[in-house]
């Protein structure tokens, strides 16, 4: 009967071998999967830190950007303001489609001398050009 025990024991030790090396395989396995989502984990981890970097110097300059375009744009009111200070806007041109501000003059010409007997003369216009706005304005600066 030892004989028969021997072998039994024997066959035993032999699955459990077999089954040792799977499990070693298995966790083998575990371990590279591990590491293989550890280092895309660090990797992501980076490429979050970079992003953020990036995100808050977008930040700044599109905050640097806005204060610019106030100031730009009170310096365009600015000068806007000085540049009709000695001229006149002459509103009612939006049905007009003139496509170029020398077209303006005669029309400008015409309102001055006709309908306000002025008697302006087109060496007394400097320029005319038309305003951005809904009326469909013309500013007319004179010369001095």
């Amino acid at each position: 009967m030892e004989n028969s025990s021997s072998g039994f024991s024997e066959s035993i030790s032999g699955n459990q071998d077999v089954r040792i090396v799977d499990l070693i395989k298995v966790i083998n396995e575990l371990k590279a999967s591990v590491q293989f989502l550890s280092d895309k984990f660090d990797q992501l981890a980076g490429d979050n830190t970079s992003m953020l970097k990036k995100v808050k110097n977008l930040r700044e300059e599109n905050s640097a950007l806005k204060r610019q375009d106030v100031k730009l744009e009170d310096r365009i009111t600015s000068l806007q303001a000085r540049e009709t200070s000695g001229g006149v806007e002459v509103s009612g041109f939006s049905n007009l489609h003139l496509d170029n501000v020398n077209d303006f003059r005669p029309v400008i010409m015409e309102i001055a001398n006709d309908l306000l007997q002025c008697g302006v003369e087109d060496s007394d216009l400097l320029s005319c050009h038309r305003v951005d706005n809904k009326k469909g304005s013309v500013l007319v600066a004179r010369s001095s």
